[in-house]
């Protein structure tokens, strides 16, 4: 499927945007790389067709996870959870 999509040579942008009122904050332009690009979209097919497990994100950004949808079955969350438990219980 992905393989064969054609990526176009423009370069990307993020807007920053308030979702409370809709004020635009921020746009950031990068250089796209087309390579990264097709590998994410590579890795991303291959969960939504189920063909590979979903991923926790990394711990930095597990404040996130608050506003999941999937938060209460969540696998990622409890096994972080247990793991934090097992190395508070050695210190303890």
């Amino acid at each position: 499927m992905i393989k064969d999509h054609k990526v176009s040579n423009m370069n990307g942008a993020i807007e920053y945007i308030l979702q409370s009122d809709s004020t635009w904050k921020h746009r950031k332009e990068f250089q796209r790389d087309e390579d990264h690009l097709k590998n994410l979209l590579i890795k991303c097919e291959s969960y939504w067709i189920g063909k590979r497990q979903s991923e926790g994100v990394d711990i930095e950004d597990a404040y996130k996870c608050q506003w999941c949808d999937y938060k209460h079955i969540c696998t990622w969350r409890e096994d972080k959870q247990n793991e934090f438990s097992r190395k508070k219980r050695r210190f303890d």
